[in-house]
């Protein structure tokens, strides 16, 4: 499974190669390209059901076992934009 947490941190900490490995020039990613604070980026989803992230990952089977009603609490409030909008686009 991806772990967003990694992609922050390298995001945050690694480094990019510029030029040749002999050229020593690796600065931090952060400061060779602009990044907005991750408190600033919201995410967003949309399905053609109505089904809360919950409903979704309990009926798919995504989560299997326990784990899924241990997160109910977190995860039910968070439900995906209606994917009828793209009706207006044809």
């Amino acid at each position: 499974m991806h772990d967003p947490e990694y992609s922050v941190r390298q995001l945050q900490m690694g480094r990019i190669r510029l030029g040749k490995r002999t050229d020593n020039r690796n600065p931090l990613i952060k400061e060779f390209v602009p990044l907005t604070p991750l408190e600033n980026i919201e995410f967003g989803a949309w399905d053609l059901f109505e089904d809360n992230c919950y409903q979704f990952l309990k009926k798919n089977h995504v989560i299997f076992g326990d784990l899924v009603d241990q997160l109910r609490e977190d995860i039910e409030d968070i439900k995906p934009i209606s994917g009828k909008v793209f009706d207006l686009l044809t």
